[in-house]
């Protein structure tokens, strides 16, 4: 691939360029730009420059990359980021998930969305190096990589095992929050994440509900609104009856893309 480095400072383009399908050079977080762009012929051309370097390993900072987690404890974010996964695939970007922590994932919905299984880091059993190594050996293979887990907010005080935000200021990655929309009220929003470069609105209960949500938390919190998931109470259910270890079907994963991808051209 050939790498291009641009700054746009559109704040919430990533995910409306790449879904639109019309590939730009789109502002991450500060001066870590991920591009994102496509040529005439329909080859994706990607590139990442972080504020952080690692020694003479160049290779690491040319990996187009994104840490995607929650903030609220008791929250599921699988359907939100099973959508997003879906709508990158049609986009034709190979994405590598991996997980903040070792351990069986209950479903196997990304596996079966990426075509490729999920990888492990863990900032407990690992050091930084092997966790660089690691993501580095997994993410080349593909056009961007996924880390997904729990902001400390929402693993709990005292928790055992690996944790997200160290995997953040090993691997620079800019960090996608994902916040169930169920669980907001108008006097009772979320501690302010510390770090946050966009946000994805999940359970939104309508369209007027994701408005309100997007102009409150973007004027409270200053974290531009990406992308949302409306509460689609019979899909979800259907997910949750699915037995541990199964795939999950395809036309549920369409389903929840179909919406996604609508919801992400909503005009604001």
């Amino acid at each position: 691939l050939r790498l291009h480095v641009r700054t746009c400072l559109t704040r919430s383009g990533l995910l409306r360029r790449i879904l639109s399908g019309s590939f730009r050079i789109c502002r991450v977080a500060g001066s870590r730009l991920l591009a994102v762009r496509s040529s005439s012929r329909g080859a994706l051309d990607f590139s990442a420059k972080f504020s952080h370097s690692f020694g003479n390993r160049s290779v690491m900072s040319q990996l187009p990359r994104l840490a995607i987690g929650t903030i609220q404890p008791g929250t599921d974010p699988q359907a939100i980021l099973w959508a997003l996964m879906e709508a990158f695939r049609r986009t034709g970007i190979q994405v590598q998930s991996f997980l903040s922590r070792s351990h069986f994932p209950g479903s196997l919905g990304t596996a079966a969305v990426t075509g490729t299984n999920v990888r492990h880091l863990d900032s407990w059993l690992m050091s930084p190096e092997i966790c660089r190594d690691l993501f580095e050996r997994g993410a080349s293979v593909a056009d961007l990589a996924l880390v997904e887990g729990r902001f400390a907010s929402a693993a709990g005080l005292g928790s055992c095992g690996g944790q997200l935000e160290p995997l953040c200021r090993w691997l620079d990655l800019p960090r996608l929050i994902v916040v169930d929309s169920s669980k907001l009220t108008a006097c009772s929003l979320p501690t302010r994440p510390r770090f946050g470069d966009g946000l994805l609105l999940d359970r939104v209960a309508n369209p007027r509900h994701l408005a309100s949500l997007t102009t409150e938390l973007e004027l409270l919190w200053g974290i531009p609104v990406i992308g949302s998931l409306m509460e689609l109470s019979d899909l979800r259910r259907k997910l949750n009856r699915l037995p541990a270890g199964n795939r999950v079907p395809g036309e549920l994963r369409l389903a929840l893309a179909d919406q996604f991808v609508t919801s992400c051209r909503l005009e604001r």
